[in-house]
């Protein structure tokens, strides 16, 4: 609201929960660590995070990235299904695009599988 009422600038960073050299970041954007800092760690959450590392030994890049892909909607799905949220770090924006875009993929192409068998049963 202050923006609206003093017309001043401010400014707004939000950080992962994942990134560990948060001193350093505020350090370089010039932020007082006193004043204008704030860190939440894992006692914060309402939830606690959950992680899981999986290892992918496919040496083909395509092969690989499939397969990463095919893990991944399994993993978001099960978390789905016992009523739990899921959140996927990948290494950049443009993985991030890539991946999103073959989860709902995914997804229709799995929905369109599902009607057609219910079609031929029904």
């Amino acid at each position: 609201m202050e923006v609206e009422s003093t017309q001043s600038m401010i400014r707004i960073v939000g950080l992962s929960a994942t990134l560990p050299n948060y001193l350093e970041v505020a350090q370089f954007l010039r932020v007082n660590p006193d004043a204008g800092l704030f860190f939440f760690d894992s006692t914060y959450r309402p939830v606690p995070l959950a992680q899981q590392y999986i290892g992918i030994s496919e040496k083909n890049f395509l092969a690989r990235t499939e397969l990463l892909n095919k893990i991944c909607y399994y993993k978001v799905v099960d978390s789905l299904k016992q009523g739990h949220q899921a959140m996927v770090f990948v290494h950049s924006r443009k993985d991030t695009g890539k991946t999103a875009e073959r989860l709902v993929m995914t997804v229709y192409l799995k929905t369109q599988v599902e009607d057609s068998h219910k079609k031929r049963k029904g």
